[in-house]
């Protein structure tokens, strides 16, 4: 029985040594793949950052490209507006002086048309009261006589 008692300690401790040895291979083996997987991540998430740093430089250049047209072209808009609102302006502007000079034609004709009517009526009056008088001192004279 002692010798079985020691056969066993015996299979145990080599069945130990090997577990101890194997754990040790699997460990140093886990550590290495740990290593590898890491080196590999790290390198993919390089690839990764530089894939996109490019993408946004690109992504980055195309947008002020964009702005830069949309700028080009709102200041042509602008430029475009503000020729048709001057042309607009220069247009309504020759139509209001024309216009002023109509109505300050008509008024001048109108004017002188009233001087020449009251100048006339002035005159009708006064004959009127010219003749008045002359028939007054025709009455008198006649009365006198």
């Amino acid at each position: 029985m002692q010798k079985d008692k020691t056969e066993l300690l015996e299979r145990i401790s080599n069945i130990k040594s090997e577990l101890t040895e194997r754990m040790q291979l699997d460990k140093t083996e886990l550590l290495e793949r740990i290593s590898d997987v890491k080196s590999e991540l790290i390198e993919r998430m390089q690839l990764d950052k530089t894939e996109l740093t490019e993408r946004m430089q690109k992504d980055k250049t195309e947008l002020m490209e964009r702005i830069s047209d949309v700028k080009a072209e709102l200041t042509e808009r602008m430029q475009l507006d503000k020729t048709e609102l001057t042309e607009r302006m220069q247009t309504d502007k020759t139509e209001l002086i024309e216009k002023i000079s109509n109505v300050k034609s008509e008024l001048t004709e109108r004017i002188s048309n009233f001087k020449s009517d009251l100048t006339r009526q002035i005159y009708i009056v006064g004959l009127i009261q010219f003749l008045a008088i002359i028939a007054s001192l025709i009455g008198i004279l006649n009365f006198m006589r």
